[in-house]
């Protein structure tokens, strides 16, 4: 599993080359994988840490990018939390 994305009552689960939905909300399924392995960088977006190639937790735009390209915005309220974790 790359990351992890809530779509409203559902969480869309994104592996390397797929997708599932899920029938289950992100905070059910936040509760139900391993919290060393994942990071909440949003509301609705868990990443997966083993994946992570380059994260900037900089004021003006911090953002995480995983292995296959993607990359995702880290929000502002989530961003000192994450700082503390990476340290």
């Amino acid at each position: 599993i790359l990351y992890l994305q809530a779509s409203s009552n559902y969480t869309m689960v994104f592996t390397y080359d797929k997708k599932y939905l899920f029938s289950k909300t992100l905070k059910i399924m936040e509760g139900r994988i391993s919290s060393e392995k994942f990071l909440k960088i949003s509301r609705g977006m868990l990443i997966n840490k083993l994946y992570i190639t380059d994260m900037n937790l900089g004021n003006l735009s911090p953002y995480v990018q995983l292995i296959n390209g993607c990359i995702f915005p880290i929000s502002r309220r989530l961003q000192v939390k994450l700082r503390n974790e990476m340290a």
